[in-house]
């Protein structure tokens, strides 16, 4: 059914009527017939019956409620994302490979959510708005990607703050075991050794003092993960400086006698056999991280308390059951740890 418009009339003297035609067809022919005519078009538009008319029918069509409505009151957009930097950098990424790298790597290791789209969404959103890893969480939010939306703040400090603290440790047992100068060597093992004379609480004071007037003490996990990281960096660098010890210095000159560069010596030759010591070093700051409470009283907020602090909470408000529970809960956590790692790279080589 459609609505026409029909001419009447002498020259000089015609009238437009409108009219509601249905089309059916007839032994195979369209045919038109009038169902009704409406009348005048210029008195039905002038006393506004024909906006009536239409007001009334728009009632019973969904699609023509919802443009009326938009028209009234205007578009609200509930959510916006962008699409763009993830489908180009995803493209980049894919060519050179990175998933299948970051997949074999990961393979058997039980993570417990995507490490390569956690990987991924850490790279783009230092490339597209660097910043902490509490601003990445809240920058994911407003992109387009798939695995995004599983991503959450405690995965992006897992991937990098664990691995930040290792690798620094690492890079300094190398620096101080391996290096030619024997002052500089000196002077770094004094200071790497140092944070082991110093109380926790002193510790978090410091960190307090020092960040508390900068645009850092806005992001209260990034300051957790720093002080856990001065406080533990001597039990990390000791653990993995006890394999390295082990390690002929003769296997990397070997290396850099046949071209290699640095980098390429660490990254083919010392890191492999560093392994066992590395994830060692990974598992005692897991454990210690978790236990840590004078830098967590100093510098957690209600909005990251860790679960040292969590259970000093609990046992000044809640009674002895309660704090027994949790700390149940703790101890279960850190042998449970302990196990899988212990199983997934064989005690042997955990063994340091």
């Amino acid at each position: 059914m459609f609505v026409r418009l029909k001419r009447s009339g002498r020259p000089g003297a015609s009238y437009e009527y409108l009219q509601i035609v249905e089309s059916f067809r007839d032994n195979g022919k369209v045919r038109q017939r009038l169902v009704a005519t409406l009348g005048r078009r210029d008195q039905i538009v002038a006393s506004g019956a024909l906006d009536g008319l239409l007001v009334s029918l728009a009632k019973f069509s969904e699609r023509l409620r919802v443009v009326e409505q938009v028209r009234s009151e205007g578009i609200h957009a509930h959510r916006a994302r962008s699409w763009g930097p993830a489908l180009v950098f995803r493209r980049l990424w894919e060519v050179q490979g990175l998933p299948e790298i970051l997949g074999r790597l990961a393979h058997g290791r039980q993570f417990h959510f995507d490490l390569e789209r956690t990987t991924f969404a850490l790279a783009l959103q230092r490339l597209c708005a660097p910043g902490s890893d509490l601003a990445g969480a809240g920058w994911l939010r407003t992109v387009e990607c798939p695995g995004f939306e599983s991503i959450e703040l405690q995965h992006l400090y897992r991937t990098v703050g664990g691995f930040l603290a290792v690798c620094l440790c690492t890079f300094l047992s190398i620096l101080i075991h391996r290096g030619r100068n024997r002052r500089f060597k000196a002077v770094l093992d004094y200071i790497t050794t140092l944070p082991v004379g110093v109380p926790g609480i002193v510790m978090g004071m410091a960190f307090l003092i020092t960040w508390i007037r900068t645009p850092l003490y806005a992001f209260p996990m990034l300051l957790l993960i720093l002080g856990y990281m001065t406080r533990y960096m001597p039990y990390g660098i000791r653990t993995i400086s006890s394999v390295l010890l082990a390690v002929s210095p003769e296997l990397e000159e070997s290396s850099r006698v046949c071209g290699a560069s640095f980098f390429r010596t660490l990254r083919r030759v010392t890191v492999p056999l560093l392994q066992s010591g590395i994830f060692a070093a990974y598992l005692l700051l897991f454990i210690v991280f978790i236990r840590e409470l004078p830098v967590s009283a100093l510098l957690a907020t209600e909005a990251s308390t860790p679960m040292a602090l969590a259970l000093y909470i609990v046992g000044e408000n809640e009674g002895l059951g309660v704090v027994s529970a949790f700390a149940l809960v703790q101890i279960v956590l850190l042998l449970g740890a302990t196990y899988l790692f212990r199983r997934l790279w064989g005690i042997e080589r955990l063994s340091v």
